[in-house]
Order: structure tokens, then C-alpha cells, then sequence
């Protein structure tokens, strides 16, 4: 019967009567493991879920282990909240990597950013929205991944226009434009109750195809 122990940042596996092996976990390896569990429970449970001591439990850890490597919540906060947003930004972009179109490519990550089952990940940002406002950590690491959001799309739209798919007199200001259309739906996200969803959605599509002087429909 193989049993796993653990005391003091220090794991082991006991097979009676074998004796004890002791396996160390690196202080790397284990601060990823807790800003990982944070960002678990922050899109299961919610940011405001996210406490030193919920993180703790759901590890199974004591509190004090967790506050050994973060001595405020605020830190773990940002981290969580930059560990999930920052994936999501990489595998969206990950997805266009075979795709030569920029036509194709902005419809594709469109889709993608519309797609109703992005909820968790919606009502994250929302939660980071809110929260920020007494958070500063968390306000550098929303604003950061904001502006990551920005740049990457802003490039899409630059190709786009340099192979004479899209007309924008600035990619920039345009990424920024799309971008808060898909915000506001990701607050409409929480209401779906009350709203027609893919009507909203719609919207999305229709502010990218005018901001780039599309005929209606090429996007979608």
C-alpha cells in the first residue's frame, strides 16, 4: 500500500515496510503549484474565492506554507490572473499559426473570442475588472495583459491591411475599438438570461467588418 506524505515542503512515499523515500519539491516548482491551484479556483470559484487559505486547502497544504511564498493575497492575485489570461492569449494566437489568411485569421480568433463557452474566462476578466480598483498589483498585471491583447490583434490588422484586406488608417486604434465591443459582450456574458446572445455576439462581427471596410458577412 503506497501512502504520500508530505511536512514542510517535503513529500515522500512510503511503501510499509519499505522505508521512507523523500522527494524535495524545488521552490520553483512549488510556487507555480500554488499560483496554479489560485488560478483554478479564480475560474471555478471565482477571484474573490481566492484567498491564502482556499489555496491551501485546495492543495492540501498548512496556510502557513502558502504565505511563506506569498505574504499578501494581492500577489497571488496578479499571478493567477496573468497565468490564466496569458494562456488564453497564447493558444487564441496559437490557433491562426496555420492559417495564411488575415481575413480567415481575425474571423477564426473572432469566433473564438465570441464562443459562449469562454464564460469562466469571461467572468475573470470581469472579476480582474472590479477587483483591480483596490488591487494595484492586479491593476498592472489587467492593464498589461490589456495591452497584450491590443498589440497582438493590432499586428493581425496591420497584416491584414498590408495585403490589401482590411482599410484602417490605424491598426491600433481599431484593435482598440474591436476589443472593447468583446469586452462589453463579456459583461452581457454574465446576463445571458435576460439577452439574446448571439445577437450580441453578432455585433462583434459587424463593428470589425465596418471598422475595416469589409462588406457584411466576410467575417463570419
Amino acid at each position: 500500500m503506497l501512502v504520500e506524505c508530505e511536512v514542510n515542503n517535503i513529500s515522500w512515499v512510503t511503501s510499509s515496510p519499505q522505508p521512507k523515500v523523500r522527494v524535495r519539491r524545488t521552490a520553483e516548482n512549488r510556487r507555480a503549484e500554488i499560483v496554479d491551484g489560485a488560478r483554478r479556483l479564480a475560474l471555478s470559484e471565482g477571484l474573490d474565492h481566492v484567498t491564502l487559505r482556499s489555496v491551501a486547502d485546495l492543495l492540501g497544504v498548512t496556510g502557513g506554507l502558502v504565505s511563506h511564498y506569498f505574504p499578501a493575497v494581492d500577489g497571488l492575485l496578479a499571478e493567477a490572473f496573468a497565468l490564466a489570461a496569458g494562456a488564453e492569449l497564447e493558444a487564441a494566437f496559437a490557433e491562426l499559426e496555420t492559417i495564411d489568411s488575415p481575413t480567415e485569421r481575425l474571423g477564426v480568433l473572432l469566433h473564438r473570442l465570441v464562443d459562449s463557452t469562454r464564460g469562466d474566462l469571461s467572468t475573470l476578466w470581469i472579476d480582474a475588472w472590479h477587483a483591480a480598483r483596490r488591487r494595484p498589483a492586479l491593476q498592472d498585471e489587467v492593464t498589461c495583459q490589456s495591452e497584450a491583447w491590443i498589440e497582438r490583434l493590432a499586428d493581425l490588422l496591420q497584416r491584414g491591411r498590408d495585403a490589401r484586406e482590411f482599410t484602417t488608417d490605424d491598426a491600433r486604434t481599431t484593435a482598440v475599438r474591436i476589443m472593447a465591443v468583446i469586452d462589453g459582450l463579456s459583461v452581457q456574458a454574465t446576463q445571458r438570461g435576460t439577452i439574446d446572445y448571439q445577437s450580441v455576439a453578432q455585433l462583434v462581427f459587424l463593428i470589425a467588418e465596418t471598422e475595416l471596410g469589409m462588406p457584411a458577412g466576410s467575417l463570419t
